[in-house]
């Protein structure tokens, strides 16, 4: 009886899982073929696996696929009748999660801050969440250069001249952008783009000797400093990349005014514009 029982329970979830759902998964291919069934696994611009009726699982690449569509389940045998058949590759309706790490080039948009620090590389890492064309991205990246300063407030003397001094700087931003990207077989890459705000983490050490001009004594005055800032400012950006195969080129504006006491003076932008590539998992 039991056992009478439990295959009753089995035969029906297997019913209510097998045909539970109103449409089939539709693939339509480059050299002309379809295949229906249901998605079981999609990994984008990589690879689909199709389950189709009988249990056989079909893998199709990304570069074989023409476009996707939902076919609505007929009870009879009359003809299919195909659900959003428009042209080109739509995007998957589920999430997708991606995880990358990029290197890159960056230029402080700040005049001070180039002649003092210039350029240089960074390194940086996020994690993005998609629900088809839109996309929500999280990242940190940090940037650390040391530098030479050339003029330092000291107390209420805005300039003075620096004879022997050394600085670093690090700058920690972690952001969160809107994104949304353009998906089609017409297209060879994955273009995309967004805006995004965060947190602008700056810490900066200045160790020196020099000399200070009285105006008042018309005389000069030596000192040594040695002393270090660091703070969180907000601030904004502006992106744009695209994606092939698993590498992502990506180009990014970024800006957040700190005031504080450093190397740069009392006012100073940190961002600037951001060159890189990486790789998403």
């Amino acid at each position: 009886m039991r056992l009478g029982i439990s295959l009753i329970v089995c035969l029906l979830f297997c019913q209510v899982f097998l045909f539970g759902t109103d449409y089939l998964d539709v693939i339509y291919l480059k050299n002309g073929d379809v295949a229906k069934g249901m998605i079981v696994e999609n990994v984008p611009n990589d690879y689909v696996k199709l389950e189709i009726p009988g249990g056989t699982i079909l893998t199709f690449k990304y570069s074989e696929i023409e476009r996707f569509a939902k076919e609505k389940i007929e009870t009879s045998n009359s003809s299919n009748h195909s659900f959003n058949e428009s042209s080109g590759l739509s995007a998957s309706s589920d999430f997708d999660l991606d995880f990358g790490f990029k290197i890159g080039y960056y230029s402080p948009s700040e005049e001070v801050m180039q002649e003092i620090y210039g350029s240089g590389l960074f390194l940086g890492g996020g994690i993005t969440i998609w629900k088809g064309n839109i996309g929500v991205n999280i990242c940190i990246e940090t940037f650390k250069k040391d530098g030479e300063p050339y003029i330092f407030q000291y107390g209420d003397v805005e300039i003075v001249e620096i004879t022997d001094a050394s600085c670093s700087i690090k700058i920690l931003p972690v952001t969160m952008s809107g994104l949304y990207r353009i998906r089609s077989s017409n297209l060879p890459v994955e273009p995309y783009f967004g805006l995004g705000i965060g947190s602008f983490k700056f810490k900066e050490k200045i160790e020196g000797e020099g000399e200070y001009y009285d105006p008042y004594w018309e005389v000069y005055y030596p000192f040594s400093v040695s002393t270090s800032v660091s703070d969180s400012e907000f601030g904004f950006l502006i992106v744009a990349g695209v994606i092939v195969d698993h590498i992502f080129i990506e180009a990014k504006y970024t800006s957040a005014t700190f005031e504080s006491e450093g190397a740069a003076g009392e006012k100073c932008d940190i961002g600037g514009i951001n060159i890189s590539v990486g790789i998403k998992l």
